[in-house]
C-alpha cells in the first residue's frame, strides 16, 4: 500500500495504490473502492506524473531534499526550545515527548498543556 499523500509529500492528494496477489485482501478492498474513486483527471495527471521519464526520480529528489532541510528546522528549533523527540530516518511526523511539560502526568495535565 502507497499514497501520494504521504509517500509522495502531496498534501491534499487522497490517492493511494494497493497492490496484492490476495484474494481475500482483494475481496475485502474491492467493496470499499468503488465510493471512494477518484477522478478521471486526477488519475490521468497522475499517470503523466508517474509514466514521464525522470520526472519521479527528480520529483523524489527535490522532495528528500526539502524534507531533509525541514526535518535539520524542525528539531534544531526543538532542541533550542528543550522539547524531546524522537529522531527519525523516514517519513514525515516528528513524535514529541512533551511529559517534562505537563503539569500533572494525567489527561487533565494533557488538556492543560493543550490549551496553554
Amino acid at each position: 500500500i502507497w499514497g501520494f499523500s504521504k509517500d509522495f509529500g502531496c498534501a491534499g492528494w487522497r490517492v493511494g495504490v494497493l497492490v496484492t496477489e490476495n484474494s481475500q485482501v482483494n475481496s475485502a478492498v474491492r467493496g470499499l473502492v468503488h465510493p471512494s474513486e477518484c477522478s478521471t483527471d486526477t488519475v490521468n495527471m497522475l499517470a503523466r506524473l508517474l509514466s514521464a521519464p525522470g520526472v519521479t526520480a527528480s520529483y523524489c529528489d527535490a522532495h528528500r531534499r526539502n524534507l531533509a532541510h525541514a526535518y535539520g528546522s524542525l528539531t534544531q528549533s526543538l532542541i533550542e526550545a528543550g522539547i524531546d523527540f524522537l529522531p527519525n530516518t523516514s517519513g514525515l511526523f516528528v513524535l514529541l515527548d512533551l511529559r517534562k511539560h505537563l503539569p500533572t502526568p494525567d489527561e487533565a495535565g494533557e488538556d492543560a498543556l493543550w490549551r496553554r
